[in-house]
């Protein structure tokens, strides 16, 4: 059985029990597995100051309140990263994750390196549980799903390494592709930038005009990837909306 929850205070937790676990078995034989994730970066929103939108006097956090830490707080949050929630830059992407797993993981405590995403959350949790990925809908057998894009993160849980290929972003038209140590970032008002996060993880040496090669052939992955996940243009998208909203649908 798989359980998703998410919290206020932005953490996400993944659980998955076992069919085969026992009851009143050893907790460190019991096959299953807990991932808590924290949310990606932190929000900007309200600029200077923030915003409270919620009860006078809530207390922050509380279901009341309704408020934004605002862009200094921000800052200091993602630090030393660069930028916020919703960008692609590190920090509006990069977040930790934390596993249990007594019958996957043999060293307690012990640390990861490898890139992720989230959505290799789901391809992880069906390897656990032996189970395989729909290629229809249950609701219409005549409804073909998209395969998934992620991939198990088993390997990287037990030592092993993984062959994570590309990881794509895009978020309210800021987009950027990670393959290996080399990331592309596309902000939402500018060009497309290079950087190499193994000298660079704050992303501040734009390496686009030294490496124009490698820079193409990552925009034309990533342009690859949206054409097939059916991601829509940002501005395109935006009229849409207007048009919807200006004939009251």
């Amino acid at each position: 059985m798989f359980a998703f929850k998410r919290f206020a205070t932005g953490v996400a937790l993944a659980t998955v029990w076992l069919a085969t676990a026992a009851p009143r078995a050893d907790a460190n034989q019991r096959p299953n597995i807990v991932l808590i994730l924290a949310d990606n970066g932190c929000s900007a929103e309200g600029g200077p100051g923030g915003f409270s939108r919620g009860i006078d006097g809530a207390e922050i956090g509380t279901g009341a309140s309704y408020a934004s830490v605002g862009l200094e707080w921000a800052n200091a949050a993602v630090t030393p990263f660069r930028k916020f929630k919703i960008d692609t830059y590190e920090g509006g992407v990069a977040t930790p994750l934390v596993a249990h797993w007594p019958a996957g993981i043999r060293d307690r405590g012990g640390l990861r390196h490898q890139p992720g995403h989230v959505i290799d959350i789901m391809p992880t949790l069906l390897e656990v549980a032996g189970a395989t990925y729909p290629t229809e809908s249950p609701a219409d057998s005549k409804q073909q799903l998209l395969p998934l894009e992620g991939t198990s993160l088993v390997p990287v849980l037990a030592d092993q390494g993984n062959d994570r290929g590309a990881i794509f972003w895009e978020h309210q038209g800021n987009k950027a592709i990670r393959i290996g140590d080399w990331k592309a970032v596309n902000p939402r008002t500018g060009s497309w930038e290079l950087y190499d996060l193994s000298h660079d993880r704050t992303e501040l040496r734009d390496l686009a005009a030294e490496h124009p090669e490698k820079l193409r052939e990552l925009v034309q992955a990533w342009r690859q990837w949206a054409q097939r996940c059916g991601v829509m243009n940002w501005q395109e998208l935006q009229r849409l909306r207007r048009e919807r909203s200006a004939a009251g649908n």
